[in-house]
Order: structure tokens, then sequence, then C-alpha cells
């Protein structure tokens, strides 16, 4: 099995399972890496537990993805940044590749995993929907016995002082600067039958426009 976290090297001839993770493509501090590896660490744990259990790419990647929205040490579930509302805003998606089938979900504001929310909307939606967003989206996953939580359970003490801070600051932009959290967390998965995956959750960029979909 090959597992990577910062390089694709690839023996020749390899066929087995293959999982990638990243954290995010922002200049992460030196005081943040030691929280950044151990969440890789832990999402690559289990995306290699269950790719040896026989699981297939779909889950490992929905899996990966929300062990990384529960760590928090990234800009994605309980880790994610917020708006310049103050709230959390968390965007999601995941694709089969077997089936080619697809769900992503956008602007959710009381679910800590938008990515099995976003996996759902794959395999319940029927080809009806492939994207939802903000009320819709959470009644819909409502509906499919996602539990909804308090929206400040969602808020990092990290990230509300990084927003006061922001508050603060004079004509800030979001694209300023790579000196804050500004990308997703994603896996993808070759499992053991050659089947593909890939998963994506974010929460966007620092202090955006509430209702700005984030990825």
């Amino acid at each position: 099995m090959l597992i990577q976290t910062h390089q694709l090297a690839v023996p020749p001839g390899y066929d087995g399972p293959i999982l990638l993770v990243h954290g995010g493509a922002w200049n992460i501090p030196d005081k943040a890496l030691s929280d950044h590896r151990d969440g890789l660490r832990q999402a690559l744990r289990r995306g290699r537990s269950l790719l040896e259990d026989g699981a297939p790419a779909v889950k490992v990647a929905r899996e990966v993805v929300a062990t990384m929205e529960a760590h928090g040490a990234f800009d994605a579930g309980c880790g994610a940044v917020l708006t310049d509302q103050g709230t959390v805003e968390l965007d999601a998606g995941l694709m089969d590749g077997t089936t080619n089938t697809f769900g992503a979900v956008a602007g959710l504001t009381r679910f800590p995993h938008p990515i099995r929310i976003a996996d759902t909307v794959r395999t319940e939606g029927h080809g009806k929907v492939r994207l939802m967003v903000g009320a819709g989206a959470e009644a819909f996953a409502k509906h499919h016995r996602h539990a909804p939580v308090d929206p400040a359970t969602l808020i990092h003490p990290r990230e509300q002082s990084r927003f006061e801070a922001l508050r603060e600051a004079a004509r800030y932009h979001t694209s300023d600067s790579f000196r804050a959290p500004r990308g997703t967390v994603g896996c993808v998965v070759r499992d053991g039958q050659g089947h593909l995956a890939a998963a994506t959750s974010t929460g966007g960029t620092p202090y955006r426009p509430a209702g700005r979909v984030g990825d």
C-alpha cells in the first residue's frame, strides 16, 4: 500500500491501493506545523485502516476528509475560518470515479461533517441534485438523518481570535497574503480494486463576505 503526505512517488508497475491527502495550500506557521502533521497522520491512519478492511475508494475518501474536518487544525469542519459576520460556512464535494457520480454542498452552518452530507447528496439525490446550498442543503441533511449542532460549537477559539484581529485590520482583503488559511483539505484514493475517488472540504477564506462559496 502506498501512503504519501507530501509527494507522489509511485513505483513503476505498482497497482495496489494509493491514499493521498492534503491539508490546505498556505504558508503554515511553524507553530502550527505539529498540529497539521498530527491531523494528517490521523487521516492517513483512518484511510489505511479502511483500505486494509477492503472499503471502497469513495468511503475511504469521505472518511479521511471527515477525520480532518473533526481535527481542528485545518480550514474545514470545526477548524474552519470565519466570515465577516463571525460565522462558519462550510463547503464540501465528493466524486466516485467508479460510477462518475458526485455530490456537493455549500454554505452549511450547523453540520460538522459537510463531506458526509455531500456524499448523501451523491447517493440520495437520485440525479435530481448534485450541488445543494444553504437552507435547502441543511433541510436535506436533516431529512437524511444528519444531526445539526449549535453553530457556536463549530467556532474554533483560534479562528475567533483571527476574526477579531481581521475585523480591526484596515482594508483587509481575502487575497492579500498567504499568512492565513486559504485552502481545502482533500483526499484522493485508489482502492484495492483499482477504483478512484476524490473528496474535498473547506471553510473558505478568512473574513470573506457571508454567503460567498469558498470552493
